[in-house]
């Protein structure tokens, strides 16, 4: 797992991860392949990110890492999220939201490290998760009201413990709860392949965002303290994610 041997980062920019971000967003929202102004607009925007070619940086270390991928589209260089990208960019992102800016005071090495202890737990949560959900998608599927049950437990989820937009009252129906249902079952399986380091052929465009918010939901969910002082919950993170793992800790610290 991960860009280099071990997990290691083959270059990092502090650019890099918003770029991919950007990327997958551009690619779930448009459908085609990204032009790289697009992604220097969206990380102003979005990241707060100002600084001139930071995008050409962000750019250089995502390809180099396998994070993104080029599709020439009439003679023009456009860009397009890969698995690994889609992965380590959740991780990241759910750990910049929980740690702030001490996620960006690590040093590269520690936070390939810490990237891969979270995905590695994950897999273990999820493995789990997607067998005891197996039994709840085949039953939704046949019958719609309890999909609408379903949907409303997630969306409780969503709104009251996570802090964050669920589906609106009005819009849930049965064919929607259904579509809904189907799209989670879908996203469930493709994020679990994708954690395990296989890349997702013919999958379209809107899912890898999806995939995204998915990991970096289940990652605040599952992994991450409820500490509010931040290098506090970073130490617990290193406890929670990385406890089989103290002695590469410890040398990469040093």
């Amino acid at each position: 797992m991960g860009a280099g041997k071990g997990g290691e980062f083959i270059r990092y920019s502090k650019y890099m991860f918003p770029f991919v971000d950007c990327v997958i967003r551009l690619y779930s929202e448009l459908g085609k392949p990204v032009p790289i102004s697009y992604v220097e607009d969206c990380m102003r925007d979005i990241h707060a990110l100002r600084s001139t070619g930071g995008q050409y940086e962000g750019r250089d270390a995502a390809l180099d890492n396998g994070y993104v991928k080029t599709e020439p589209v009439g003679g023009r260089t456009r860009y397009v999220p890969k698995a690994e990208g889609v992965v380590n960019t959740a991780i990241y992102l759910a750990l910049k939201e929980k740690l702030n800016d001490t996620i960006d005071s690590l040093s590269p090495d520690l936070l390939a490290h810490l990237l891969k202890c979270m995905r590695i737990s994950l897999v273990t949560i999820m493995i789990s998760k997607v067998i005891q959900s197996i039994p709840d998608y085949i039953r939704a599927i046949k019958d719609p009201k309890y999909a609408i049950r379903l949907i409303n437990v997630q969306k409780f989820i969503e709104e009251f413990i996570l802090n964050i937009g669920g589906v609106r009252d009005e819009e849930l129906n049965q064919d929607k709860a259904l579509e809904l249902v189907r799209n989670s079952a879908l996203v469930n399986f493709v994020a679990l392949k994708m954690l395990s380091g296989i890349e997702i052929r013919h999958l379209k465009p809107k899912h890898y965002s999806d995939v995204k918010e998915f990991i970096k939901t289940s990652i605040l969910t599952n992994l991450t303290p409820i500490s509010p002082n931040s290098r506090f919950a970073f130490t617990q993170l290193l406890l929670i994610a990385c406890r089989n793992t103290a002695t590469m800790i410890s040398a990469i610290m040093r």
